[in-house]
């Protein structure tokens, strides 16, 4: 459990995206986010040959013989700057790091289900907070952008026998449906 809530103190600290971006240039974002990737995968290729090594607490299993999730998530952050608007780029990326955050640790000290209800509550909750500070996006671009972040965060997207990192997959695919949805209303 300790893992966890270090892991998710950490992912916490993807909240610096949204005043980042509200006051950057989103070129400047861009550029920002490129070489932060660029320098967390080298440390990951040098972890890989053995030179650096994380503290075991922080790294899950899997990640051991993979990039860590902070690489797919500044993945997702670049991703989701450049294909979406500032406010769904926005959203995307808070519901990754909050309703994330929050539904690991729920469902770790409850259930998988309250785990998903919590997560659900704390995307919706910070969203409508965001959306009336940012602009004014529908209330159906908000509620499918959450429920698609936090069904991800459940099942995570798998293709054959490849399973894609959620801190990629969150907001990337949640802010495609918004954006869909965001031409539909």
């Amino acid at each position: 459990m300790r893992g966890e809530v270090v892991r998710k103190s950490i992912h916490l600290l993807g909240l610096t995206y949204i005043p980042l971006y509200i006051y950057l240039h989103r070129e400047m974002l861009v550029s920002g986010l490129f070489v932060a990737l660029c320098l967390f995968a080298f440390i990951d290729l040098l972890r890989f040959m053995g030179i650096f090594r994380y503290p075991d607490y922080v790294m899950r299993k899997y990640e051991h013989s993979d990039f860590g999730g902070h690489v797919y998530f500044i993945s997702g952050a670049l991703l989701a700057t450049i294909l979406f608007s500032k406010e769904i780029a926005m959203l995307s990326i808070l519901f990754l790091t909050l309703g994330d955050a929050v539904s690991g640790v729920v469902k770790r000290i409850a259930s998988p289900v309250y785990g998903l209800i919590s997560g659900l509550i704390a995307s919706l909750v910070s969203g409508s907070i965001l959306i009336r500070l940012i602009g004014d996006l529908p209330l159906e671009v908000l509620i499918s952008g959450s429920v698609i972040a936090i069904l991800l965060d459940y099942k995570p997207v798998r293709i054959g026998k490849r399973y894609f990192n959620d801190n990629l997959t969150i907001p990337v695919i949640s802010g495609l449906v918004m954006t869909a949805v965001m031409h539909i209303t």
